[in-house]
């Protein structure tokens, strides 16, 4: 009798040690689903705060693209002065030729190494080649915007291109006001036989074609990521 009632106290401690270990293993379970929960959301978080960030970075994109373009348009419209080909507007605004463009991208700001809290390979690796390509962009701006600085403006000075009155006229920002332009263009038109400036024509149309290759890429880059990113959410 004794046996019987030992046996089935040993059953009833087996019994009640499983249902302990299975209710662990179950808590343990729910545990890791609502982390992973957790996780999932946060990275969809941080899909919806790119997404924001490339929007932005696309309407900048976008207004440099513009930019980059009325730049070049200088660089033809003298040299086809130059030529006879065509004769100053007066509604033409040549001072872009002085301007330098200027982009800040919103992603690589606030987003900078966020691949690395992305488990999803493929877009791990588009954002990747999103962030190569902007240093590219980057890197063709800098190259214009330098040339405009450490050799143009000087350049332009001493051969008394600049109308400095017309520079000072203007108070706090600058308005790109085609009737108070900063070039003088007949001192501009001077230059026509110059090698140095000729020289720098062709510099700057190439350089400004790279920027508008390179923001055109980036901006489709753009929209590809974007696209990626909201069929995640």
């Amino acid at each position: 009798m004794k046996k019987n009632k030992t046996g089935k106290y040993l059953k009833y401690a087996i019994g009640e040690i499983v249902l302990v270990v299975v209710g662990i293993l179950i808590a343990l379970q729910v545990n890791d689903w609502n982390e992973d929960r957790k996780a999932l959301q946060n990275e969809k978080n941080i899909y919806s705060n790119i997404i924001e960030d490339l929007k932005r970075d696309k309407t900048l994109l976008q207004y440099e693209l513009s930019h980059a373009k009325e730049h070049q348009k200088v660089h033809y419209r003298i040299f086809y002065e130059f030529m006879g080909d065509s004769v100053y507007d007066e509604n033409f605004q040549y001072d872009y030729m002085i301007i330098p463009i200027t982009f800040h991208s919103h992603l690589q700001e606030n987003h900078f190494g966020v691949s690395k809290s992305i488990t999803d390979k493929d877009l791990t690796k588009s954002i990747n080649t999103y962030f190569r390509a902007l240093r590219a962009v980057e890197e063709s701006i800098n190259e214009h915007n330098s040339d405009i600085k450490n050799e143009i403006v000087n350049y332009f000075a001493e051969k008394g291109v600049f109308d400095v009155k017309n520079a000072f006229n203007q108070e706090g920002g600058w308005e790109r006001n085609p009737q108070k332009q900063i070039l003088l263009h007949e001192k501009l038109i001077q230059l026509q036989n110059d090698n140095y400036f000729q020289g720098f024509l062709v510099n700057q149309r190439m350089w400004t074609q790279v920027i508008i290759e390179r923001i055109e890429n980036q901006l489709d880059l753009n929209d590809q990521l974007v696209r990626m990113l909201e069929e995640k959410l």
